[in-house]
């Protein structure tokens, strides 16, 4: 199983499922590709603290990575929270492998008959009264055995079932046929192995068949694999194998890489996640298929088509260049929507510190992140300044202009109950203040952006364990431009070794639509949240 990146939010804080950008072992601790976070019910990790100059990034568990993200992240099943994977070593049969070992016959099989050889066979020989003489020949030394390969070490999977009731404002303008359903099936199969001592390869494939309502909320708080829309992944990973009205079913690679590790170098080649934010609900710096803040289910970040070299610069500091394809609307690769980005990091006072830079989709972007610990209160902030070049030949008066993200909060985690609080507060410089101009803001995102249409956002999170098989944990999150907001609560009750289910409720509030016009077709958002459905839904998770 993977663990995710950061911790999400089915009524929780976002921060899975993904894989941090994966440097050489020696290292130092990188952001995982999810940032480690509590499982709030949508699949994010829980928020880890950093003490000294240690791994500054410590990945967690998430929900959907393992239990409840609290995925991936690297890759899979959350640290700490989700169900712990099979281990292999605790089976006596496991042990055997599937290999026969030919050698461990000896190579006096066969000479026991004869009343000869040596061995075994020569002793018996010994014990009827014959003596071994100084010309017999001496045994020749053992064989070392070959090591055998395990399935459990480098299969895996994972099952998703998910259902969700949505129930939608009046509002024919934009919800024409009212309430509506969700459901959604998901199975990954994960082969992770060496090959060798410098190699080795990762591979997650996943089959999937859902029915999705016609807002795209597979996109959103319940994204999956299939239903993944990233600039950086070709089409020719993915098949559709149905579609019919709401109904679709895809069956693709989410993650196809191959490794190389040579010293304190690595190199990563194909689909694989890409994580360099380090904050929780908002991650600005999460450039590549990044989470939704609301996303319940976190545990496996999507990989992205690229290249990536990881360099452990001395026992403390880290050095990554990544280049990511980037395709138009035919599905081409264009340098217009490709990503060359280069991340140094390094930790110092007890604190990792990250600055960041190059060119992702339509722009170029600078940067820095830093996560830690202040006494028991853990720190984490990012942010990045984004220079609008839409071709990637240089800054046009057509660009947009030059943006501002930040984002920034505290978390503390007690002992009591494992509980964790947290909160984060987000910049947009090119958001919007007026909920008029939000369908404006919407039709100028960025292709790999996540849609905030606002300028100011606040989140609070908060999880405890109420036994130690159900955690419960509660999520809100505003924008305070125009007072809208989400908000969840989740429980999560781990029914069996590598079983979890998950059951929450969204609930938003804000203003709906303004000036509708039905006979235009014409209307104006009222806030941002106030449009949103209220959801209940229910998730199970089984791990192999």
């Amino acid at each position: 199983r993977e663990t995710p990146p950061n911790e999400g939010s089915g009524a929780r804080q976002p921060g899975e499922e993904g894989d941090a950008t994966r440097a050489p072992d020696d290292a130092p601790a990188k952001p995982a590709d999810a940032a480690p976070q509590e499982s709030w019910g949508r699949g994010q990790p829980p928020l880890v603290e950093v003490h000294g100059p240690a791994d500054a990034a410590t990945e967690a568990t998430d929900p959907d990575q393992g239990g409840d993200a609290d995925e991936p992240s690297d890759q899979a099943p959350a640290e700490g929270d989700g169900p712990t994977s099979y281990d292999a070593s605790a089976d006596p049969a496991a042990d055997e492998g599937w290999d026969f070992d030919f050698d461990a016959l000896g190579t006096d099989f066969g000479d026991e008959a004869k009343g000869e050889g040596t061995g075994a066979a020569k002793g018996a020989a010994q014990d009827k009264g014959g003596a071994a003489t100084d010309d017999d020949p001496e045994e020749p030394p053992e064989k070392p055995k070959k090591p055998k390969v395990k399935v459990g070490d480098v299969l895996g999977g994972s099952f998703r079932l998910t259902g969700a009731f949505l129930h939608f404002r009046d509002e024919p303008a934009l919800f024409p046929n009212g309430d509506d359903a969700l459901a959604l099936g998901l199975g990954r199969l994960l082969v992770d192995a060496d090959v060798g001592e410098h190699v080795s390869f990762d591979v997650n494939g996943f089959f999937e068949l859902a029915r999705t309502p016609g807002f795209g909320a597979l996109s959103g708080a319940f994204a999956s694999a299939g239903q993944t829309d990233s600039v950086y992944r070709t089409r020719y990973l993915t098949w559709r194998y149905w579609e019919d009205g709401s109904v679709r079913g895809s069956l693709g690679l989410d993650r196809a890489a191959v490794s190389f590790r040579a010293g304190p170098v690595r190199i990563d080649v194909g689909r694989f996640p890409v994580v360099y934010s380090v904050t929780t609900t908002f991650t600005p710096n999460d450039f590549y298929a990044p989470f939704s803040p609301t996303a319940v289910n976190r545990i496996y970040k999507p990989g992205v088509d690229g290249l990536r070299l990881a360099f452990a610069a001395g026992a403390l500091t880290s050095v990554d260049v990544v280049g990511v394809l980037g395709y138009d609307d035919e599905g081409a690769p264009t340098w217009g929507r490709s990503s060359v980005l280069s991340r140094v990091g390094f930790v110092a006072g007890g604190f990792e510190w990250a600055a960041l830079g190059g060119r992702v989709a339509e722009r170029w972007v600078v940067g820095a992140s830093a996560q830690g610990s202040a006494g028991p209160i853990g720190l984490r902030s990012e942010f990045h300044v984004g220079f609008p070049d839409e071709d990637g030949l240089g800054r046009g008066d057509d660009d947009k202009p030059i943006y501002v993200r930040v984002t920034g909060g505290p978390n503390v985690s007690f002992s009591w109950h494992n509980a964790t609080l947290s909160a984060d507060y987000m910049f947009v410089s090119d958001g919007r203040n007026d909920p008029g101009e939000y369908l404006e803001r919407a039709a100028g995102l960025y292709r790999d952006d996540v849609p905030y249409l606002g300028k100011h956002y606040a989140s609070a999170a908060f999880g405890l364990e109420l036994i130690p098989i159900l955690r419960a944990s509660t999520y809100g999150i505003v924008n305070a431009s125009d007072g809208s907001g989400l908000a969840g609560v989740a429980l999560q009750y781990n029914a069996a070794d590598e079983v979890d289910l998950i059951g929450g409720v969204f609930v938003p509030w804000g203003r709906g639509l303004r000036d509708v016009n039905l006979m235009a077709g014409t209307f104006t958002l009222g806030s941002e949240y106030g449009t949103a459905p209220v959801m209940a839904y229910l998730e199970m998770r089984v791990f192999f």
